[in-house]
């Protein structure tokens, strides 16, 4: 069996005083408090910046974007906050082996609508081309809209742009958290030892971070504890109804190896997304109840 990670940097925690021991949290001139997540069997050596947006070192998934409120006054004084992203930190290890050369799932055609075919490019870090085709992207729209559409949020498009900046980071085949690309201000899911299938990527998606977290998540309608974020944290921002684009890349680290992930198989793929989610004190209004819709699984 082939090992995968995968981890999720996600949203920020706006009020100060919170300490928590494993999540990150970074406040502009004020403090850092720093929270360690690990779900199984290995684990990332999560970092945190005091710039943003984050950076971590952490081989995982992850979603970052940072934000800023506006000066609030009292008095004559006032305060500019700035806000960055959570960090759950986890390895996940799929029940059979994935391999690069499965066809693409289901039907061709994804809610997302129509969807461009990017052109394959090669990179001297690795043995490319790795794939950006339209099966690939059919099948990260397909299980990303299929979820989103059991919480009632919109269909995401794809973006060429947020594929080209994830192509550029994939392609460095350092399987790292890199959100200042291309100027930064997207979100972020990295995946380690998925191959460049359409398989694979449902598999990514719909098995790594809806389908294993889906039921851990309670908090309809309010605002969950952020104690508990690294068991659910995928899953929202799978499902975050102001999220509107993705763009993804995998890279085939092969030729050199993927540097953070002994023991993993060498494909790096990034997603990018924006608006980011997972922002706290908007789950109540970003995070849908099911509808009810039948269980899919990573060959939908």
């Amino acid at each position: 069996m082939r090992g995968l990670g995968l981890c999720l940097l996600a949203a920020s925690v706006a009020a100060q005083g919170i300490t928590v021991s494993d999540v990150s949290y970074s406040y502009t001139a004020t403090f850092t408090v720093t929270h360690w997540d690990t779900f199984t069997t290995t684990t990332c050596a999560c970092t945190s910046t005091s710039s943003t947006p984050l950076v971590s070192n952490d081989p995982a998934l992850t979603y970052s974007t940072p934000a800023t409120t506006g000066p609030s006054s009292s008095g004559t004084s006032s305060t500019t906050t700035s806000l960055t992203p959570l960090l759950p930190d986890g390895t996940l290890t799929p029940s059979f082996t994935l391999t690069s050369d499965a066809g693409a799932p289901g039907s061709s055609t994804s809610p997302g609508g129509g969807i461009p075919t990017i052109s394959t490019s090669t990179s001297a870090a690795g043995s490319e081309p790795s794939v950006t085709n339209s099966a690939y992207i059919n099948a990260i729209l397909r299980h990303h809209n299929i979820h989103r559409t059991n919480h009632s949020a919109n269909a995401l498009s794809w973006s060429s742009s947020l594929a080209e900046t994830a192509r550029v980071i994939a392609q460095t085949c350092i399987y790292a958290h890199k959100t200042d690309v291309g100027g930064g201000g997207y979100g972020q899911n990295i995946g380690a030892g998925y191959p460049e299938s359409p398989l694979s990527m449902g598999q990514f998606v719909t098995e790594g971070l809806y389908n294993s977290e889906v039921n851990k998540y309670t908090a309809y309608g309010s605002e969950p504890n952020l104690g508990d974020f690294g068991i659910w944290g995928h899953f929202t921002q799978v499902v975050w109804k102001s999220t509107d684009s993705v763009g993804c890349y995998t890279a085939d680290c092969t030729n050199s190896g993927l540097a953070n992930a002994p023991g993993i198989p060498p494909f790096f793929t990034v997603c990018n997304y924006a608006p980011p989610g997972n922002f706290a004190g908007m789950f109540n209004v970003n995070i849908g109840t099911s509808i009810g819709l039948a269980t899919v699984y990573g060959d939908y």
